[in-house]
């Protein structure tokens, strides 16, 4: 059934693209077979190759013709590369400041969720309780202290995320992207006595389809941290501090033939984080008031976009001077970006022996970097979509920490963000750690 389903679609796409190409007036990018940047009638050159109409069009003969009299002047590229301004933006300037923010979760949410686990554990040296009362001691992880009493802990977490603008064209400015993320986190730490120190290592690594540019975003990061955690009859405080690097892939579609417009780079990365939050248990029930700090900053650098030569035989013009299938790299000026995010939170535990189930819920102000689009080349109609710039959001999520025997402690956490400007997201994650 898929595999009839696929070849109605593409049957349709092959009926459609027959019917553009069939009119008087391309409308396709690719049809011009003229890159963005040709080295003779790139847009890079300056207003003299834009003041008259757009391109040569084709007839229903398949003859080239002139759009217009462009005897002194006129131009070959496309009209999206003329009245694009996102979509010939690099996703670096784009959406690398959403990715600071999901990684900025990704990474910190890793280590919190390891120290609630090993509080949770309580001070239990058979592991057959599991709670988030406050124990006098405050701790949990004792555990036989072999390798003078170590844990070893491994986190993974999953989100989906896009931006939900609008599409119409590329020559409507729009931020809309879609994308996902993973993570894996592995720590160790050790307890003395109230306090537990530990040490994390954590690979993210984020995809996302950029539609406003008809291309890819791709970056994996890499940080090394150490956090610290401390537990009283009723507050517990923990802070951390990390770095690493970070590499980027981008590409876009060149809007006047279609091909594809690769970048790399790399960025350094720090992060920082601080919580602190009481607790309140009545019974089985643990109600825990939080505020949280956690902030991260990605130093990118600058880069050269490699544009691919326009096609031997593709060119629309004959008999020209200026006849070339050269076209003109696109420098990436280098640029930071950030994500800076307080928290106000609530979450409510039930204590069941084991396991320990629990809901929260969170309120998120934030100052992350927001898009740029390289302005239009020339204006035309379009009524342009303003860049998202989001300040706030709410987040609800859930989860079980449990306990098996005396030595491996875990959970499992789901959850949604909502209430962000053009922004949908979901999440999951789970950990795991064995105590030694």
């Amino acid at each position: 059934m898929k595999l009839f389903k696929r070849f109605l679609a593409t049957m349709f796409a092959v009926t459609i693209g027959f019917a553009f190409f069939s009119q008087n007036e391309s409308k396709a990018a690719g049809t011009y077979s003229i890159s963005c940047t040709n080295d003779a009638y790139g847009t890079q050159l300056g207003g003299e190759y834009i003041t008259q109409s757009y391109v040569k069009v084709q007839t229903s003969s398949g003859v080239y013709v002139d759009a217009a009299d462009w005897t002194n002047n006129g131009n070959y590229v496309g009209r999206d590369c003329l009245y694009s301004g996102a979509a010939k933006t690099n996703g670096t300037a784009v959406v690398a400041g959403d990715v600071a923010r999901n990684a900025i979760n990704a990474i910190v949410g890793a280590v919190t969720n390891r120290i609630d686990q090993a509080y949770a554990a309580g001070d239990s040296a058979t592991g057959t309780g599991l709670s988030f009362t406050n124990n006098v001691d405050g701790v949990g992880m004792a555990a036989n202290k072999i390798f003078g009493g170590l844990s070893i802990w491994a986190d993974y977490a999953s989100s989906d995320f896009e931006n939900t603008q609008g599409f119409s064209s590329y020559q409507a400015d729009t931020n809309k992207y879609d994308g996902d993320s993973n993570s894996w986190a592995f720590g160790v730490d050790k307890n003395f006595g109230k306090m537990i120190v530990g040490l994390v290592i954590s690979n993210y690594d984020a995809d996302l389809t950029t539609q406003f540019n008809g291309g890819s975003f791709d970056q994996d990061i890499e940080t090394y941290g150490i956090y610290i955690a401390y537990r009283t009859s009723r507050l517990q405080i923990d802070i951390g501090y990390g770095s690493g690097s970070s590499d980027i892939d981008t590409g876009r579609r060149d809007l006047g033939n279609d091909k594809t417009i690769n970048g790399s780079t790399t960025a350094d990365i720090t992060y920082q984080n601080a919580r602190v939050q009481a607790s309140f248990t009545r019974g089985r029930w643990t109600l825990t008031p939080r505020v949280a700090h956690r902030s991260i900053d990605v130093d990118i650098k600058a880069f050269t976009e490699i544009v691919p030569a326009d096609s031997s035989g593709s060119a629309i013009w004959t008999a020209t001077t200026n006849d070339t299938l050269t076209t003109t790299n696109v420098s990436v000026t280098g640029k930071g970006v950030s994500s800076t995010i307080s928290e106000a939170g609530l979450r409510f535990t039930g204590d069941m022996g084991r396991i320990a189930p629990y809901i929260d819920l969170s309120f998120n102000s934030e100052s992350t970097t927001s898009p740029v689009y390289l302005s239009e080349t020339t204006a035309d109609s379009q009524s342009e979509l303003s860049a998202s710039n989001a300040n706030s959001s709410w987040v609800l999520g859930g989860g079980i920490n449990f306990a098996l025997g005396s030595r491996l402690v875990g959970g499992i956490n789901v959850g949604t963000v909502s209430g962000r400007d053009d922004y949908k997201e979901s999440f999951a994650s789970g950990g795991l750690s064995i105590k030694f």
